[in-house]
């Protein structure tokens, strides 16, 4: 099989439909979401509460609640209104509105990718059935996480993954009590194929211990292409956000002063 075309994939991006978001959504628009269209790749933000599924510029919006309970049933909407509009996508890159993506080295990694139809990969968790059943009961589901009681499985986070249309395909579409849609997903055990490269994220949380610039550099050349903000500064991500298109600007968030 051929390695995978850019013009076969699309990017859908969680976001909220009130106000709340609109800081994130500016930042994404006027940064890697313009390099996306640049290059011939569908991306939409996706969000819920809508009359009816339609496109709307570049959101998607969809009938299923934007409550967390529902998220699952509203990427599904979303993709399936992707996939009316855009017949020809055989895979989909999952992110959300606190990501940077770089579009070149994206492009880059699609290039590696055969059999996507049948692909899903990305960053790999673990989750515990009876605390994720329990999402909306944050307090509960906190403990239970703790104690790691239940039945536990992988998934792919939500953050940023890889999900095929043959994959899309075997997901459970009917109303019912579903997960957190990443974990779900993730719970529903699908056969799938995954990427043959690993893919690689910079997750800057103020928590984030900078790395040297040849280790950044290293990480770049491997296919490095996410990078997620969640700081208390939310002010700080949505900059970042902005900014990451320029090298330099990377590296003096990223790495250590005095390699720059």
């Amino acid at each position: 099989m051929l390695p995978m075309k850019q013009n076969n994939t699309a990017i859908l991006i969680l976001a909220g439909g009130g106000d709340k978001y609109s800081s994130f959504i500016d930042a994404v628009r006027s940064s890697w979401l313009a390099d996306a269209l640049k290059s011939d790749i569908p991306t939409f933000f996706y969000c819920g509460g809508a009359e009816d599924d339609h496109i709307e510029g570049d959101f998607i919006r969809v009938k299923a609640s934007d409550s967390l309970e529902h998220c699952y049933l509203k990427f599904l909407a979303a993709a399936r209104v992707l996939r009316e509009a855009y017949p020809n996508v055989e895979l989909i890159f999952r992110t959300n509105i606190s990501s940077y993506i770089d579009i070149g080295n994206f492009r880059g990694f699609l290039r590696t990718l055969n059999h996507c139809p049948e692909i899903m990969c990305g960053i790999e968790g673990t989750a515990y059935v009876f605390a994720e059943k329990l999402h909306r009961y944050k307090y509960s589901s906190y403990v239970l996480r703790r104690l790691r009681i239940g039945p536990k499985f992988n998934f792919y986070s939500g953050a940023g993954f890889f999900i095929g249309t043959n994959v899309l395909d075997q997901l459970k579409a009917t109303p019912g009590n579903y997960m957190i849609d990443d974990v779900e997903i993730g719970y529903q055990r699908l056969s799938h194929i995954k990427c043959s490269r690993p893919l690689l994220r910079v997750y800057v949380t103020d928590s984030f211990n900078k790395m040297t610039k040849n280790e950044f550099d290293s990480l770049v050349e491997n296919g490095l292409f996410h990078y997620k903000f969640k700081t208390t500064n939310r002010s700080f991500d949505t900059d970042c956000i902005k900014l990451f298109g320029q090298r330099n600007v990377r590296l003096n968030r990223l790495t250590l002063n005095d390699e720059i």
